[in-house]
Formats: structure tokens, C-alpha cells, sequence
């Protein structure tokens, strides 16, 4: 509807703005006269702007033990292999902690 076209069209307007505003440090009548010179120009500006700002948002960061790619991978390639595997590993996350050697007593050591 126009109400929608309109909208979009205040948004996107705002954002140039913002942008162009975001440029000259938050000098509003600077940014103000720029656009009034010259619009198309601020247009060019506010879309360096925005390519600029893109460019320093940082890469997410991965985590070290997933990597889903290679564990469909694997599954899908050898999915008997990677059963035994995993049964393994859960085999080992619930083994009982083996006991602790007992120290031999030297002469001198009492037994209390």
C-alpha cells in the first residue's frame, strides 16, 4: 500500500541522513547543506559511507571443535565407522575414573 511505500521511503531517507551526518562528523548544518548543494553527491557519499562502515564489522568468530561440513562428511562417507566411533567416545565420557596406584611406604612413613 502507499502507506508501506512511504515508510520505506522515510526509512531509507533517514538512513542516507545518517550517514551522510555520520561523514561529517555529526554536523548537522554541514551535512544539511551538502545535500541541499549537491543531492546526488551526498547520495555517493552516504554509500561509501555505508561500504566503509561494512567493511569494518568483523568476521565472526568460528569455534575451534565445530566444523559442520566435515562431520556430514564423515557421516555420509562412512556412517558404520562413524557409529563406532561416537559409541566410543560415549563409552569413554561415562567410564569410572580408574583408581589411583597405591604408594608403597617407604621405612620412615607411618600408615595414618
Amino acid at each position: 500500500s502507499l502507506d508501506t511505500i512511504l515508510t520505506i521511503l522515510v526509512v531509507v531517507g533517514l538512513v542516507l541522513f545518517g550517514l551522510n551526518l555520520y561523514h561529517n562528523n555529526f554536523n548537522v548544518e554541514q551535512t544539511v547543506q551538502e545535500i541541499k548543494k549537491n543531492p546526488s553527491q551526498a547520495l555517493e557519499v552516504a554509500r561509501d559511507e555505508a561500504k566503509d562502515l561494512y567493511k569494518k564489522i568483523p568476521e565472526p568468530k568460528k569455534k575451534n571443535n565445530l566444523n559442520v561440513q566435515q562431520t556430514v562428511q564423515e557421516i555420509t562417507e562412512n556412517s558404520a565407522q562413524t557409529f563406532e566411533v561416537a559409541k566410543d567416545e560415549v563409552k569413554d565420557l561415562f567410564k569410572p575414573p580408574s583408581p589411583e596406584p597405591k604408594k608403597k611406604m617407604t621405612c620412615c612413613e607411618s600408615k595414618g
